[in-house]
């Protein structure tokens, strides 16, 4: 018998001494067919058959008996089946997708992040441009102190206990008041602040510019500082000793005695 030799039942293989399970992925004489444990199937890597349109399955005819030969040894134990394997489609497996989100999440932050902080700084420019040159934001309102109440709005009209201011109106640290002596209107210039005290009042500071020979100096004249705060109760005696605000350098109040 021929080695190689196929058995009827197409499980086993003559390999010259004794039958053996056929091997898996075996191919035919032919080359047309390839076992897969089971059945013969047709073999993908086949040659090209010309002129025929189907290929013919290993036959009968090139089958021997194993019966046939007196040393012939038919397999006892038990034979194990091979199966053709499956072919499993593999679904995305959370941690992918919890990957995903996480890379995701790592673009999207930093872009937000970034979006905000411009609108952020905008708005905080606006704001602190809006304080320093509209004086309705910084100035406007109400100011109060032993002597004196003014109420400066936001037209550029005042209106005050003394009736000696008329007008106002200001332009970065400089705050110009429109005073009425003699029946004549005169312009005073005064350099201003205004500070935050220690019961969360605020504090406006005025010191006029020095004029010589009718001229109007860079110099300020420090012991005409006064202070105004927005409080009503500044309007009382003895209210503002106990005060605590930082005082600008340009600025020297005389403590009562």
């Amino acid at each position: 018998m021929e080695v190689g030799t196929i058995s009827p039942d197409g499980y086993y293989q003559w390999d010259g001494a004794k039958w053996i399970p056929v091997e898996l992925a075996k191919v035919s004489d032919d080359g047309y067919w390839m076992w897969n444990g089971t059945e013969w199937i047709p073999n993908p890597n086949r040659p090209k058959k010309e002129m025929l349109g189907e290929y013919e399955q290993p036959s009968q005819t090139h089958i021997a008996t194993p019966q046939v030969h007196t040393n012939v040894e038919m397999p006892t134990q038990f034979i194990p089946t091979y199966q053709q394997p499956q072919l499993v489609q593999l679904q995305p497996t959370q941690k992918k997708s919890s990957r995903g989100l996480w890379i995701a999440l790592l673009v999207i932050i930093p872009v937000l992040l970034i979006a905000l902080t411009v609108v952020m700084a905008g708005v905080l420019y606006v704001w602190a441009s809006a304080l320093s040159e509209d004086p309705d934001q910084n100035l406007a309102g109400t100011w109060y102190n032993e002597d004196d109440t003014m109420t400066l709005y936001s037209n550029g009209s005042v209106v005050e206990s003394t009736e000696t201011i008329v007008r106002w109106s200001s332009q970065g640290e400089n705050l110009t008041t429109t005073l009425i002596l003699d029946g004549e209107e005169v312009d005073v210039v005064w350099k201003y602040r205004v500070e935050m005290d220690s019961d969360d009042d605020r504090i406006l500071f005025m010191a006029v510019y020095e004029v010589v020979d009718g001229v109007q100096t860079n110099e300020i004249d420090s012991d005409s500082c006064i202070a105004y705060t927005d409080s009503v109760e500044s309007t009382e005696e003895d209210y503002n000793e106990s005060k605590r605000a930082i005082i600008p350098a340009w600025c020297t109040i005389e403590e009562s005695s």
